[in-house]
């Protein structure tokens, strides 16, 4: 039995967490941090599944008024390979413009057509990628850098996104990503490993408004970060041991299923509540007043003035 983390479990994250607008809108300004105009009314997702059915969960894709931005996320094994689906994605994508906006492309006048921006997230633990990945470096026998100067032919440009520290929307979802492996490795496929990742994730305040926002979801897509029967095997393994160490042998597995989602959602409030508490001695050792700290856990976790208050006194030193 493969005992790894599904890879659709961090691919669905990628999913979940873009095609909210205003999530997308994030993302576009880690690239073009210079456009502070842009609006959401400037920006329109579009899909790219319809190509690689295999990466129906990591692609993204989105139009803002003149750039077509394609984003794709490759997982912890690097690939130039990358830049021949980016390829189809690209050619697929102009082909629905094209129907779209009934362009003619036959006509003697030129067409208008979004740039393209073209990009790779890696999330894997290799320390040397390169910057930029080239389709003419799969082409066969002789690509040489005056081959395109002879001869007519196509290339295209890639840029590799790594993790920066800059703590933009793409930098944190490349840290969970981290965060995922680094406890994997450490726990493995158990439902404490779940409970973890969540509870990490808060307390570094990573994706913390994704994560609170979208409990239901989360909570879906923890529950897939582990191969399921693993999870029942494991789970039904140590409830097994308690039994026979207590005499209680029989009438073990009702309830099983209920109690792994009421585990998650326990986790889930553990690691709110290890934000909420670091959160709060943090604030305080840089000087912040009472009610200024007040206000930000309200708005940070989405509580009530009297909650967040309450939370304050639990954890003012």
């Amino acid at each position: 039995m493969d005992d790894k983390i599904k890879h659709t479990s961090k691919d669905s994250v990628f999913a979940c967490l873009f095609q909210d607008m205003e999530n997308a809108l994030k993302l576009y300004l880690s690239l073009h941090p210079e456009d502070t105009t842009v609006t959401p009314d400037d920006c329109e997702l579009f899909n790219l599944r319809s190509v690689l059915v295999a990466s129906v969960y990591n692609d993204f894709g989105m139009l803002v008024r003149d750039r077509m931005i394609i984003l794709l996320e490759v997982q912890s094994t690097f690939a130039r390979n990358i830049a021949l689906r980016i390829l189809l994605y690209l050619a697929e994508t102009y082909d629905e413009y094209v129907k779209k906006y009934k362009l003619d492309l036959y006509s003697t006048t030129d067409v208008e057509i979004p740039r393209p921006e073209l990009y790779m997230v890696y999330v894997g633990s290799r320390k040397k990628v390169p910057d930029k990945i080239r389709l003419s470096e799969l082409y066969k026998g002789d690509a040489a850098k005056d081959y395109g100067e002879k001869h007519g032919w196509a290339d295209l440009e890639v840029k590799v996104i790594r993790r920066t520290g800059k703590r933009d929307i793409l930098d944190q979802y490349i840290r969970f990503c981290e965060i995922v492996n680094e406890t994997r490795e450490e726990y493995g496929n158990t439902l404490e490993a779940v409970r973890v990742i969540i509870e990490r994730c808060l307390a570094e305040d990573v994706l913390t408004d994704f994560l609170i926002s979208k409990r239901k979801e989360v909570q879906n897509i923890m529950t897939n970060l582990f191969d399921d029967e693993t999870i029942m095997r494991n789970h039904d393994y140590q409830i097994e041991r308690k039994a026979e160490q207590t005499g209680i042998a029989k009438g073990i597995q009702k309830g099983v299923e209920q109690g792994i989602k009421q585990g998650i959602e326990q986790g889930i409030e553990q690691g709110i509540e290890k934000g909420i508490r670091a959160m709060v001695e943090a604030l305080q050792t840089v000087s912040q007043s009472r009610d200024a700290v007040i206000q930000m856990v309200a708005d940070k976790f989405g509580l009530s003035a009297q909650a967040a208050a309450d939370k304050v006194a639990q954890y003012w030193g």
